[in-house]
């Protein structure tokens, strides 16, 4: 019944004309939100689990009924949640409800509400992080289940990481050993992310060209696009949560096995390009397999020195030139219709920003090539028309009108800043740094609206964690030519700093200048003073 809901209500938001049974849609899910049948249907899960352990599989239908259930009610409550509404992440929108009250206009809030099924998810995740019966039920979905029930249990376990990171470790943890066990091979066979990883090699051998026309009776599924985009998006929620929390290794989703973290990369980048053609990538499953493959390496980025996971994945990467043109396809209006994507509920977890993370860790491991290669094609301009998409305003009957786009994501927001950071030693940091617009739009993103949207944005990217992210990005930016300066041979010691000896971030780019290009740091020693004024004027 509820599948039956969400379907008549996702026909409603796409009809230009109002649908008459929607009342009587919303009355139902009203209804079953308020008779308490989440918790009912929490309660058959761990039924179910505790059959489970106890070596029947007979319960193994009823734990997918219910996985399903779950997710139905909770994504009818997101479908009525959003309406009519525009969307726009937090960039976009903080900056066209600042031109709105400038224009003496009140615009509607535009960005995605708060998701009303939070409230629902986090019921689960409760009873769920309490019960081992219902974790094994809820792993069993995935492993035995119907394709019915992974797409559903997929979507529910993207949708709860989010919320919980405890939720994020059990994904990662294996099911068969005891809780209590003194050591523990994260991310390995018995574990909810080895399932997953499973299920991509499935649905990659079932998209590949050949294996359609060997025509496989083993397996026929009906939707594989969809079971890669929501496997994806679950492992790249998995990866950012435990990155927010401060990890810095991949290996607790792709194990300490070089075998199979190369495995699991091919098999990433072999969906992210599936049909060999860049335009593929604006493709859901594509731009979802993107996502995932920068987030997981992302988690590899804290460290100071390059690891061979990282050289594993660099060699999968596409090309500067290719990610120049990726960058630009970010821009096309194809781009914009990701962000409708199932209803545009996929918007949460920034599916179309994948391209921007796979730059920004070419760029930190690639070294003075890359930033060199990446300057040689145009990409900090192209980042900075990244930046400022959704905010252009365009002529119509000869009066200017704001268009609507989507604009970056929180999470694109903050591989687009480090990725402009990463260039500057290229010799861009007069046309970033000494122009007027666009210093300006650097400590605009430092705006009260802005900050305010971030920090209730409940997607990847968001929170008081995402606004720590974006400040410290923008100050990297701005400090750059001072912490150049600083790294100058010639400079004294900054043993007496009242930063611990560390004037600002000097493990940031403009930290080699004063090593590796003299000739640079005399500009930017010579063009402090235009720098001040810049600074003074914004």
């Amino acid at each position: 019944m509820l599948s039956r809901v969400i379907s008549v209500l996702k026909a409603s938001i796409s009809s230009e004309s109002p649908n008459p049974v929607e009342e009587s849609l919303v009355n139902i899910i009203d209804h079953a939100r308020k008779s308490q049948l989440l918790e009912l249907l929490c309660e058959c899960l761990i039924a179910s689990g505790s059959d489970i352990i106890s070596g029947s599989t007979n319960m193994v239908p009823a734990a997918c009924e219910a996985c399903k259930a779950i997710w139905y009610l909770a994504h009818a409550v997101d479908i009525v949640s959003l309406g009519a509404h525009n969307f726009s992440f937090p960039l976009a929108s903080s900056w066209r409800q600042g031109h709105s009250k400038l224009d003496g206009k009140m615009q509607e809030q535009d960005s995605l509400p708060d998701s009303n099924s939070s409230s629902l998810i986090n019921i689960f995740v409760k009873s769920f992080l309490a019960s081992r019966p219902m974790q094994i039920a809820v792993y069993h979905c995935l492993h035995n289940g119907l394709e019915s029930a992974i797409h559903a249990s997929l979507q529910l376990i993207a949708r709860a990481c989010l919320l919980n990171l405890s939720f994020c470790a059990i994904m990662c943890g294996p099911m068969n050993s005891s809780p209590e066990a003194n050591e523990i091979e994260y991310g390995g066979d018995g574990t909810i992310v080895s399932d997953m990883f499973s299920l991509l090699s499935l649905c990659g051998s079932y998209l590949n060209k050949e294996s359609k026309q060997n025509s496989n009776q083993k397996c026929k599924l009906s939707n594989p696009h969809a079971l890669v985009v929501h496997c994806c998006l679950a492992l790249a929620t998995i990866a950012a949560c435990l990155k927010s929390e401060g990890k810095s290794s991949a290996s607790i989703i792709l194990t300490s096995s070089h075998k199979k973290q190369r495995s699991r990369l091919s098999v990433l980048a072999h969906l992210s390009s599936a049909d060999d053609t860049v335009k593929s990538c604006l493709q859901p499953h594509c731009a979802a397999a993107t996502l995932a493959l920068s987030t997981l390496i992302s988690l590899e980025n804290g460290g100071q020195t390059r690891s061979s996971l990282c050289e594993t994945a660099l060699a999968l990467f596409p090309r500067m030139a290719t990610l120049h043109t990726l960058l630009k396809l970010w821009l096309s209006d194809g781009s914009e219709e990701l962000c409708r994507y199932n209803a545009g509920l996929l918007n949460l977890f920034g599916l179309r920003d994948g391209s921007i993370g796979l730059l920004e860790t070419r760029l930190k491991w690639g070294g003075p090539l890359a930033v060199e290669q990446a300057c040689s094609v145009g990409i900090p301009q192209l980042l900075i028309r990244l930046l400022t998409d959704g905010f252009s305003r365009e002529p119509s009957d000869g009066k200017e009108v704001l268009t609507h786009r989507s604009g970056l994501s929180p999470l694109g927001v903050a591989w687009t800043l480090s990725a402009l950071s990463q260039c500057l030693p290229g010799g861009v940091f007069r046309e970033i740094l000494y122009k007027r617009e666009h210093l300006k739009l650097l400590t605009d993103m430092l705006s009260d609206m802005h900050l305010k949207v971030l920090a209730a944005w409940t997607g990847l990217g968001g929170g008081k964690k995402g606004v720590r992210e974006l400040i410290n990005s923008v100050v990297d930016i701005l400090a750059f030519p001072f912490v150049a300066v600083q790294s100058s041979p010639n400079m004294p010691s900054t043993s007496a700093s009242i930063n611990s000896g560390f004037l600002l971030n000097i493990g940031s780019p403009g930290g080699r200048i004063g090593t590796e290009n003299k000739e640079m740091l005399k500009t930017i020693e010579h063009n402090m003073p235009q720098y001040f004024q810049v600074l003074l004027e914004v």
